[in-house]
């Protein structure tokens, strides 16, 4: 009885809303560099290990992206309670699906550096994406990055 009910429910909604929500999509993805410019308020959140103990990590940093594939920064970052304060230098490359790659070198003042590649979704025009950290040369672990525009 429930499963005739459910596919009942199903069978009622138009097709029209299956085959749209493709266009919609492929209307509205248009996304290239010039998406990604101005000042951006960049946080990370996870950990690094793969397998326990993990060491948590988290930073907050400024970043501005030229809207050209290039973008710089500075901020401090946590790493196992190990507090530092660095500079942050990469590039990005938009896809029209408004998916993004970034690639960036982390240069922190205490001499330690890492370069970091994350693979992120572009949100609101370029308002904001939502990234994961794909590696690390600090090695394997699981980063939430999020950046949102703060000014232009």
């Amino acid at each position: 009885m429930k499963a005739t009910l459910a596919i009942s429910l199903l069978s009622a909604l138009p097709l029209s809303f299956f085959i749209n929500s493709g266009k919609v999509l492929a209307d509205n993805a248009q996304c290239r560099n010039a998406n990604l410019r101005g000042t951006y308020a960049f946080e990370v959140s996870g950990f690094f290990g793969d397998q326990a103990p993990f060491s948590p990590a988290a930073a907050v940093r400024i970043v501005r992206f030229d809207g050209q594939g290039n973008f710089n920064g500075r901020g401090f970052s946590v790493l196992a309670g190990g507090v530092a304060e660095g500079n942050i230098l990469g590039t990005y490359q938009v896809q029209s699906d408004c998916t993004v790659q970034i690639t960036f070198s982390l240069l922190n003042l205490n001499g330690t550096q890492s370069v970091n590649n994350v693979f992120g979704v572009i949100l609101d025009r370029g308002q904001k994406i939502r990234g994961v950290n794909t590696s690390s040369t600090v090695g394997p672990g699981t980063l939430f990055e999020n950046f949102e525009r703060i000014a232009d």
